[in-house]
């Protein structure tokens, strides 16, 4: 645990020089001290999960400032360059960011649980915590029971496709995959 808070920690920091550099609205350059977007560095990193590619990533950024200051912090698009920086930060963390296509890595020894159906998304052995994520969100396409949960039918319709990979991003232990 203590390593998890320390990269935590570590990846604050980083995210806060990021921000640091791109000054969104003048605040370091007149003087505002240097932990002045502490609070939203902590966000974004609380929220990296969310962060799947660029354009999540700009999401989570824009809504944090949003959320922070008002909508008087301008358009979306003028937080682009920031978020690219914080989601490649994001992404070499490995913390959670990686986009969910991307397998990781030192789990080779791991295999799919023998009760999902065929297809694209499986569930991997020995993974699930039982979170009631999957359940939750896309209860039509996981079974579970007291074992974990497994892929019980393959998507079938784009909408059902989303809850997949909304699944996928919410999930704690990147138990859910694609092949």
């Amino acid at each position: 645990m203590t390593d998890d808070r320390s990269h935590r920690d570590t990846l604050i920091k980083r995210v806060i020089g990021i921000i640091d550099r791109h000054d969104p609205f003048s605040l370091r350059a007149s003087g505002a001290p240097e932990n002045e977007f502490e609070p939203q560095a902590r966000r974004i990193v609380d929220a990296r999960k969310r962060c799947m590619d660029q354009q999540s990533c700009l999401d989570v950024v824009w809504a944090t400032f949003t959320d922070s200051f008002g909508t008087s912090v301008g358009p979306k698009e003028s937080f682009e360059s920031m978020a690219s920086e914080i989601f490649s930060l994001l992404e070499d963390a490995n913390l959670g960011a990686r986009p969910f296509w991307s397998k990781p890595g030192n789990d080779e020894f791991r295999t799919p649980d023998p009760r999902n159906v065929p297809g694209t998304f499986y569930v991997l052995k020995d993974c699930c915590l039982l979170c009631g994520i999957p359940w939750g969100v896309a209860p039509e396409l996981f079974g579970y029971d007291d074992n974990g949960c497994w892929v019980k039918r393959q998507p079938a319709t784009q909408a059902e496709n989303e809850k997949m990979l909304k699944v996928i991003a919410l999930q704690e232990l990147d138990c859910i995959r694609p092949r």
